[in-house]
C-alpha cells in the first residue's frame, strides 16, 4: 500500500534519496552493485545465465554474479521484455528480499535476464522506486 500525504513538504521529508549506483544485499544470494534506473519502467532485474526451468514445480534455477548458483526459485509469472532493436525475450519473474540503504524490502519482483555486458548486475526500476518514495541524485 502506498502511503498518502497531506502535503508535499511531508512527502519530501519522508523520501529516500539514492545515488545512481547503490549496494544491495539480496537475501541468500549476496551483495551487489545496483543501477538505480528511473528510466526503466519494467521490472527490477537480476543477472542470470544458464537459466533452467522446472515445469513440474514451476521453478527456475540459474547462475548469477561470481558463479553463484540460485536454485529452485518459484516463478510467479513470465514477462516479454523489449531488449532493443525490436527483439524481445521471455523472462521469469521471481520474488526476492533485499536490503538497500539500510531498509529491507520483501517479496520484490525481479526478472532474470542476462546483464553480462552491464557494469551493474542488478537494476532497480522506476516501478519499484516510485512505490517506495525514492528520489535519485543527478
Amino acid at each position: 500500500m502506498i502511503k498518502q500525504y497531506d502535503n508535499f513538504e511531508q512527502f519530501f521529508k519522508d523520501a529516500t534519496v539514492l545515488d545512481p549506483i547503490e549496494i544491495v544485499e539480496i537475501d541468500n544470494i549476496g551483495e551487489f552493485e545496483a543501477k538505480v534506473d528511473t528510466g526503466n519502467d519494467g521490472y527490477n532485474v537480476l543477472h542470470g545465465e544458464n537459466i533452467e526451468y522446472n515445469d513440474s514445480n514451476n521453478s527456475v534455477s540459474f547462475t548469477t554474479v561470481n558463479g553463484i548458483s540460485v536454485n529452485g526459485m518459484t516463478v510467479y509469472k513470465h514477462v516479454e521484455v523489449n531488449v532493443g532493436a525490436g527483439n524481445t525475450e521471455d523472462r521469469p519473474i521471481i520474488k526476492l528480499t533485499f536490503t538497500l540503504n539500510g531498509q529491507k524490502y520483501t517479496d520484490c519482483e525481479f526478472s532474470i535476464g542476462d546483464r553480462a555486458t552491464n557494469s551493474q548486475k542488478v537494476l532497480l526500476g522506476r516501478k519499484f522506486l516510485s512505490n517506495k518514495n525514492v528520489f535519485v541524485k543527478l
